[in-house]
């Protein structure tokens, strides 16, 4: 059997300045040596809510060096909740706290407890790993894509055509690798499927990719990057109107500190 050790693995995003390291593997929250390469000054401030932090706050406070000073800000659990007064609750413990600006806060949950209830709702055997793995290179994929858009040379290549071209290649490695692995595709003859076909290709690739591709050369990969965060929330929230999804009390824990770490990255670009 393979030691939780041995089977952890580490992603690298690079973004120049922002370039960030992505841990897998079990029982990291635990370990003295996840978080202390970076914890910048003295201070930290762990930011949670009322559904995670009897679970894992005390484990993960425990596991900080103890020369810390470490901080905590509970906030309420529900989608209510997810506005900017709970942003300022955050502002008002740093200052109560005298906290500088070498501070490090971490947030306790975020977009994973999205998807945490059905990660322990799949049938035993399911590979969970192998399909996080995926996910997380498709982002790094997606990443690099937006990195280059944002480079002096591809500002002086038409948008348009980069992306038909773009999109014609990956259509053509898609049905290639499509066929070779699972044999001649089989077309429903559904309404619903070509609708939704039609949806994605049109709304959600024709119109969509120049504009996001748009805001990229206007504000830099890194904020446009920023709407990621929003994109498994307003997934589930369709899927909830058109799927009949049932929201956890995780997956709404995860939306509302992911909504919270967004308008916090934003913010704290703003100041000097």
């Amino acid at each position: 059997m393979t030691s939780p050790a041995s089977a952890q693995r580490t992603l690298n995003v690079a973004l120049d300045e922002r370039s960030y390291p992505i841990h897998i593997g079990t029982g990291l929250l635990g370990k003295a040596d996840t978080l202390a390469p970076y914890l910048a000054g003295q201070q930290v401030m762990v930011v949670t809510n009322e559904t995670i932090a009897p679970l894992y706050l005390e484990m993960l406070c425990a596991s900080l060096p103890a020369h810390l000073e470490v901080r905590t800000v509970v906030l309420p659990d529900g989608e209510q909740y997810k506005t900017i007064e709970q942003v300022s609750r955050i502002w008002d413990a740093l200052l109560e706290a005298g906290f500088n600006r070498r501070c490090t806060l971490i947030a306790l949950g975020g977009i994973f407890l999205l998807m945490m209830h059905e990660s322990f709702a799949m049938p035993a055997g399911t590979r969970i790993e192998l399909g996080l793995m995926f996910a997380v290179l498709g982002i790094l994929a997606a990443s690099a894509a937006n990195v280059m858009q944002a480079s002096d040379t591809a500002r002086k290549r038409p948008m348009l055509l980069l992306l038909a071209w773009a999109m014609l290649w990956g259509t053509l490695f898609d049905v290639t690798f499509a066929w070779a692995v699972a044999g001649p595709p089989v077309f429903p003859a559904e309404p619903r499927y070509w609708a939704g076909v039609a949806y994605l290709g049109i709304v959600g690739s024709v119109v969509t990719f120049p504009l996001y591709f748009k805001l990229i050369r206007d504000l830099g990969p890194g904020r446009a990057a920023y709407n990621g965060v929003m994109v498994p929330v307003v997934a589930m929230a369709l899927s909830t109107l058109f799927e009949g999804y049932i929201w956890s009390g995780l997956a709404i824990a995860g939306s509302v500190l992911a909504m919270i770490g967004l308008l916090v990255a934003l913010r704290g670009r703003q100041i000097d």
